[in-house]
């Protein structure tokens, strides 16, 4: 207000603005995130028991607190086998596999991060609130943008291509 400056935002649909800083949560909104943060945690504690046999979900449970950790202090306290990055697992799974440390090895990076606008057309079949494109717990897309999927769908295949000759017209047979 100081400096005349306003706010105006729009919704559409029952969540679009949950993570807006002009806001605050809803009661539903706060229950979402708090289903999705402990799912998280659940799903941390499971990966975290698997790998080690002598303890369950439970034990893994009352050492890590419920708390953020940095590295070290995770590692401390049995949490994480080993402190390190990417280049660090590569270099562990190339010993492993018994490729020489200097040979050149291909990254693929799965699964393939979605743009945008593939998250809002398509969704994401990983995460359940994204599934069919239901981004926002809105439903099916406005008629719209839901014409332009199979544009888009064609435009994202050939997203990683230098150059591309296309119609100046897009053709559809009916």
């Amino acid at each position: 207000e100081k400096i005349g400056l306003n706010v105006a935002v729009f919704e559409y649909g029952g969540r679009t603005s949950m993570m807006s800083m002009f806001s605050e949560f809803t009661p539903e909104e706060r229950q979402k995130t708090t289903e999705l943060i402990l799912d998280t945690y659940r799903l941390f504690l499971e990966r975290v028991a698997e790998t080690r046999p002598e303890m369950s979900a439970d034990d893994v449970d009352k050492v890590a607190e419920g708390r953020a950790w940095t590295g070290g202090q995770a590692h401390r306290r049995g949490l994480v086998d080993e402190l390190g990055g990417l280049s660090d697992a590569i270099r562990a799974a190339k010993e492993q596999a018994g490729i020489p440390p200097e040979q050149r090895v291909h990254i693929v990076h799965l699964p393939r991060p979605q743009s945008v606008v593939e998250l809002l057309l398509f969704g994401d079949e990983e995460s359940p609130e994204l599934r069919g494109g239901d981004v926002w717990g809105r439903g099916a897309l406005p008629e719209p943008l839901g014409r332009l999927r199979p544009y888009v769908a064609a435009l994202t295949a050939l997203q990683d291509e230098a150059a591309l000759c296309l119609l100046p017209a897009v053709v559809t047979v009916r």
